[in-house]
């Protein structure tokens, strides 16, 4: 754990830069995301249980939560298979791991929806690396976690809306 402290510390620095993003590509970045979001409720309800709710602020370290819970949920226009890796935010990997319910970043693809449980034994499998786009106007580089996608384990197609 020491070695992903510091690099988190470390890469912490670089989320800094990447403030004040409100490009058109930006804004529709998140509506995408936060239309999944109210898309995949039940979804994520049917999953991890009839109490999960959406958190509301809008800058919640997570996406949806329970007394019990946490799910981020990341929205792809992409195939599960288009890359070998997919990404998540390090602070978010940071938040889970220091968080004393089950974790789990749950993946939106084009072809189903994919989670994995966000523990300090599935972390070792993940490559921690800064990273980035350029395609919203800007330069936008911080500290990713890179998850295998064969971990991403489907969840059943009649638990998730089309």
């Amino acid at each position: 754990m020491t070695r992903l402290a510091g690099f988190f510390y470390l890469l912490r620095m670089i989320d800094k830069s990447n403030t004040g993003m409100s490009t058109s590509k930006f804004v529709a970045d998140e509506t995408f995301g936060c239309d999944n979001e109210a898309r995949l409720l039940e979804c994520i309800q049917n999953a991890y249980g009839n109490d999960m709710r959406r958190c509301a602020y809008k800058f919640s370290p997570f996406d949806f939560e329970s007394d019990s819970c946490v799910v981020e949920l990341k929205s792809r226009r992409c195939r599960k298979d288009t890359y070998q890796d997919t990404m998540v935010g390090a602070n978010k990997i940071e938040k889970m791991l220091k968080d004393n319910r089950r974790c789990y970043c749950v993946f939106s693809f084009t072809d189903g929806v994919f989670s994995v449980e966000v523990t300090v034994d599935s972390v070792k499998q993940f490559r921690f690396s800064e990273g980035g786009r350029c395609d919203r106007g800007r330069v936008e580089r911080r500290a990713y976690a890179f998850i295998p996608a064969r971990l991403l384990e489907g969840l059943p197609v009649p638990l998730c809306p089309a």
